[in-house]
C-alpha cells in the first residue's frame, strides 16, 4: 500500500510548485558553465530518434565546452557522461571476448576484438593499450558505417597481476567490519573488471579514450547469449569436499581433497594436509600429481 508524505512549511522562503524552484541546478551556477547550458537546450530540442548521430556536432561543443572548466569532480563526471553520450549517438560498439572466463598471471589469453560504428560519422580507432596484457598497439583505422572489424590475437597476463578476489576481502577483516584500504572503492557493489583495455578513437578529429573490459561469452541452449566477467585467478585451487570434519574420538579418518587446475598449462605438484599442533597424519607425500584446465 502506497503512503503520502506531506512538507510541513516551518522557516524560509516559501515555495509554490517544487522543492527546488529557488535552488540554481543549472550549469550557470559552476564557473565558466554559462556557454553549456544553452547548448544542453538545443540538443534536447534538436534531437531525432530516427538519426540519433546527427546531435553528435552539437555534443562534441559541449565537451569542448565543459573540458574548459576547472578541473573538479563534477567536471570530470559530466565529461564522461557526454562521451558515453556519444558514443551511444554513433552507435559505437567495441567488445573484447577471451576464450575463457578465468586465466592466471602470467598464462596466455587469446582475444576476438570487435569494433563497429553504426552511423556516418567520421571515426577513427587510434589505439588500444592495455598494461595488464602489454598491449600497446597503434591504428590509423578508419571505421565505416555497418562494417565491422574483427580480429584476434593472444596475449599474456603480466606475472604480477592481482586476483580477483572481491576489494573488502584482501585484507583481515573481523566479524561485519572490513579493511579497505583504497577509501575510493568504498561502496561499489563489485569490484572492477579485472583486465580493461583502453581503445582511443578520434570521433570528427576529437580524440576520446573507451574503456573495454574483457569478457567472457557463451550460448546457452535455454537461456541464449551470455556473458560474464573475465577473472585473474590462482593457477590451482585447493578444496575440501565438506566443511567440517568432526573426530568423536582418536579413530583415524579418511580426508579427500579436491584439486582444480585454472591454468591452460600442465601443473605438477604434491598435496599436504598443514595440521594443528598435536594432530598427526599418516599420509606419505605422493607421486607428483598433474594437472590441467
Amino acid at each position: 500500500m502506497d503512503a503520502l508524505e506531506f512538507f510541513e512549511y516551518v522557516k524560509g522562503d516559501r515555495i509554490d510548485k517544487d522543492v527546488f524552484e529557488k535552488v540554481n541546478i543549472t550549469w550557470t551556477r559552476v564557473k565558466g558553465g554559462e556557454k553549456i547550458q544553452p547548448l544542453i537546450q538545443k540538443v534536447i530540442q534538436e534531437f531525432n530518434e530516427e538519426n540519433p548521430s546527427a546531435s553528435v556536432p552539437l555534443l562534441l561543443e559541449i565537451r569542448n565546452q565543459i573540458s574548459r572548466l576547472e578541473n573538479s569532480v563534477w567536471r570530470n563526471r559530466k565529461l564522461n557522461e557526454v562521451e558515453q553520450l556519444i558514443r551511444d549517438c554513433t552507435g559505437l560498439y567495441i567488445e573484447i571476448i577471451a576464450n575463457h572466463y578465468m586465466a592466471s598471471p602470467g598464462q596466455q589469453v587469446r582475444l576476438a576484438f570487435e569494433v563497429i560504428n553504426r552511423s556516418g560519422v567520421v571515426i577513427m580507432l587510434d589505439n588500444l593499450k592495455s598494461e595488464s596484457l602489454a598491449i600497446d598497439s597503434t591504428f590509423s583505422l578508419l571505421l565505416k558505417n555497418n562494417d565491422p572489424v574483427a580480429f584476434k590475437s593472444v596475449k599474456s597476463i603480466k606475472s604480477d597481476k592481482e586476483y580477483s578476489s572481491p576489494y573488502w576481502l584482501k585484507e583481515p577483516h573481523a566479524t561485519g567490519l572490513f579493511t579497505v584500504k583504497d577509501r575510493t572503492l568504498i561502496g561499489k557493489p563489485e569490484n572492477d573488471p579485472a583486465i580493461i583495455v583502453d581503445a582511443r578513437v578520434s570521433v570528427q578529429g576529437v580524440s576520446m579514450t573507451v574503456a573495454v573490459p574483457v569478457v567472457y561469452k557463451w550460448t546457452d541452449p535455454v537461456k541464449g547469449e551470455l556473458t560474464r566477467p573475465f577473472e585473474v585467478v590462482p593457477p590451482v585451487f585447493v578444496n575440501f569436499p565438506q566443511t567440517v570434519f568432526i573426530f568423536r574420538d582418536q579413530t583415524p579418518q579418511t580426508i579427500s581433497v579436491l584439486v582444480k587446475s585454472a591454468s591452460s598449462q600442465r601443473l605438477k605438484g604434491n598435496v599436504k594436509l598443514e595440521l594443528p599442533a598435536g594432530w598427526t597424519s599418516s599420509t606419505q607425500p605422493a607421486s607428483p600429481t598433474t594437472l590441467r584446465r
